[in-house]
């Protein structure tokens, strides 16, 4: 009988998609989402379904988009999550491409720009994006925003970057402290040190952490 391979982590991409790949409401993701989001109470997401991950579209080397998680909300919205470990050059680019790509995508033939719904764009990064020492937040939020007066052009724009080389690790907090501490370390965790961050849906992705780093298939490509 092959011995138990150690746990992935969480924050791999390839990882990371099976994690949060999910039916009947992707709760898993709604309660990372809310957590890093931080919406009031009437904005909070209650329910998602999962999107097709690619987003057609020329690029350089004339291939689709692949995203890592694409879905869409109750009231319309849509939401991008994409986790990367290593740099990518012009990577603030490809942010923008990323959210273009799905906000262009959305109008079919006859639709009117008033079928537009907001994209809700996430990137958790474990590399510094962001190198000015002014900027050492590691959540930064961007918005289609006025110099003059911080007027917003529209709501529908929604850049959120999380740089985990900048976040210091707290496991005792909110909960979009708990989540990002258990993506970055949850590999070292025992489900005994997972529990005591004291939310269920974390709990819940750690069992299936678990399940998922037996499957050498995934491993090989992890």
């Amino acid at each position: 009988m092959p011995a138990a391979l150690p746990k992935l982590p969480p924050g791999d991409d390839v990882v990371f998609r099976r994690l949060f790949d999910e039916e009947n409401g992707c709760h898993l993701l709604v309660s990372l989402l809310n957590a890093i989001l931080a919406y009031p109470a009437g904005r909070r997401i209650k329910t998602l379904s999962l999107l097709r991950s690619q987003v057609s579209g020329p690029l350089a080397d004339d291939k689709e988009v692949i995203l890592d998680i694409r879905a869409q909300a109750e009231d319309g919205s849509l939401f991008h999550v994409e986790v990367q470990v290593a740099s990518h050059p012009c990577y603030s680019e490809r942010i923008l491409f990323y959210w273009a790509g799905m906000y262009a995508g959305q109008l079919e033939a006859g639709q009117g720009y008033g079928d537009l719904h907001a994209v809700v764009s996430v990137h958790i990064l474990f590399f510094t994006l962001l190198k000015d020492p002014r900027q050492a937040a590691y959540h930064h939020v961007f918005r289609a925003r006025a110099d003059q007066d911080d007027a917003v052009l529209s709501p529908h724009l929604e850049l959120h970057t999380v740089e985990m080389t900048k976040f210091p690790d707290l496991r005792e907090g909110l909960d979009g402290e708990k989540w990002l501490y258990w993506l970055k370390h949850g590999h070292e965790m025992t489900e005994q040190e997972v529990e005591r961050l004291g939310v269920p849906e974390i709990l819940e992705a750690e069992r299936k952490l678990a399940m998922i780093s037996q499957d050498r298939q995934i491993c090989d490509s992890a």
